[in-house]
């Protein structure tokens, strides 16, 4: 009877161990970059795999989040914004990867719930992520990174903070870094 119950702790210790802490681990940047390119802003968000262990078949969205702007409060609309790259194979461990978001790519349903200015600004292609980002003092955007998992095959959600208007930073982030480097 030992024996059974040393191995019932042994293996609930071994899944513990696995499961809890030595996993993928993932960190979003502080801030989104912004860079001028061509004649148009381009945006990035940097992320980190922290963590021992590779994240693989990832995915990442983008949601806008407002207020809904019609009469009904506490009512959010919600907005995916497309990412360039949006599936990746892997993250290997220790290693950083940049996605770019495609602001003016929001398919027409996600054109209606926004207001006039700001959608034919995106049909016209001058749109910026800070006016999206202003539309009103609730507006934010999130990063939800799925992936699973190399050596278990779990899949994980990992989720950024909800960034600001105040999160947009002009400049680019370094090959190594992910603190934004400004641009002057």
């Amino acid at each position: 009877m030992t024996e059974f119950i040393i191995g019932i702790v042994t293996g609930i210790l071994g899944w513990a161990i696995l499961a809890h802490i030595v996993v993928p681990s993932l960190s979003f940047s502080k801030n989104i970059a912004k860079t001028y390119e061509g004649n148009k802003f381009r945006y990035r968000i940097k992320v980190n795999n922290t963590g021992w262990r590779s994240i693989i078949d990832v995915q990442l969205a983008a949601r806008l989040r407002v207020a809904d702007l019609s009469t009904e409060p506490g009512r959010v609309q919600v907005i995916y914004i497309p990412i360039g790259y949006e599936h990746t194979p892997i993250i290997p461990p220790h290693k950083k990867m940049l996605f770019h978001l495609r602001i003016t790519n929001i398919d027409t349903y996600g054109l209606e719930l926004l207001p006039k200015k700001v959608a034919d600004s995106i049909k016209n292609g001058t749109v910026t992520l800070e006016d999206m980002l202003k539309i009103n003092q609730d507006s934010t955007l999130q990063f939800y990174l799925f992936g699973y998992d190399r050596f278990s095959g779990a899949r994980k959600l990992f989720e950024s903070k909800r960034y600001t208007h105040e999160h947009v930073i002009l400049g680019s982030f370094p090959k190594d870094g992910m603190s934004v480097e400004l641009r002057q």
